[in-house]
């Protein structure tokens, strides 16, 4: 398991003000596809903000990609991101 930075570890959750998230979708007229990508722009432009993932989807994404992106992503955010995982909405 990767360690927070020491800076996520000693903050308390009502010191990170803002919860902000966005999903995976692949259709019009959703975005984006590539919340890892939007994730990090945010993260970037921010230092309080809570980022987190709506539904990540594990059933049509390589868990092993998803695992680096986010592990990634957490460190570029010094620890502001929380992962949500699921099925999505559709059938196969």
């Amino acid at each position: 398991m990767i360690p927070l930075p020491r800076s996520a570890r000693t903050r308390t959750p009502s010191q990170r003000s803002v919860r902000r998230s966005t999903g995976e979708h692949h259709n019009p007229p959703f975005a984006p596809s590539s919340p890892t990508t939007l994730l990090a722009n945010i993260a970037a432009r921010t230092d309080k903000l809570l980022l987190t993932t709506a539904t990540t989807l594990i059933t049509t994404n390589d868990p092993v990609r998803l695992a680096e992106e986010y592990a990634y992503l957490q460190h570029l955010s010094d620890g502001r991101v929380d992962l949500m995982m699921g099925r999505g909405n559709t059938g196969p």
